[in-house]
């Protein structure tokens, strides 16, 4: 019987909730250390949004939006692209996405933030946004514990 037949589901839970974490973990480390990049000046490419999604409430429904920003610089005699607008979550309303948007219009001169020891990382908005953070860090271990208890109760990873 190889490994893969011996991991239960729960194991696979536990695993896909410590990865989504390391990652979370990882860019949110990122954002913070943002702060502190080089800042080069850069021009916008392209700047959209695309919708993500719909959600449906009892006030009726909101589309999820998520900006899409393309955007060069150059940096020690070379010339890159970069997409990375920040490394927090880039979900939101319509009209967030539309004011982002605005703010990086195509052509427009900007300043891009690049990760001091690899110039191909960059982002156009540094730091960690507070409130997003939080859910981020919090909702893995909670899916984990959830996930858990709805693979107990249908009996699922018993021997």
């Amino acid at each position: 019987m190889s490994i893969l037949e011996q991991t239960t589901t729960n194991e696979w839970v536990i695993l896909a909730g410590v990865l989504l974490e390391l990652l979370i973990l990882r860019n949110t480390w990122l954002a913070y250390r943002s702060r502190r990049w080089l800042q080069v000046p850069g021009r916008v490419v392209a700047s959209s949004f695309e919708e993500a999604g719909q959600a449906e409430s009892e006030g009726g429904s909101s589309v999820s939006c998520r900006p899409k920003i393309k955007y060069t610089y150059d940096h020690a005699g070379k010339t890159y692209v970069g997409k990375r607008i920040a490394y927090s979550i880039m979900f939101g309303t319509k009209a967030s996405a539309e004011r982002l948007v605005r703010n990086f219009r195509s052509g427009k001169t900007i300043k891009v933030y690049i990760h001091p020891r690899n110039p191909g990382h960059s982002v156009l908005l540094t730091g960690i946004d507070a409130a997003p953070a939080f859910i981020a860090l919090v909702a893995p271990p909670v899916f984990v514990f959830i996930s858990l208890l709805v693979v107990r109760e249908m009996g699922f990873g018993r021997q």
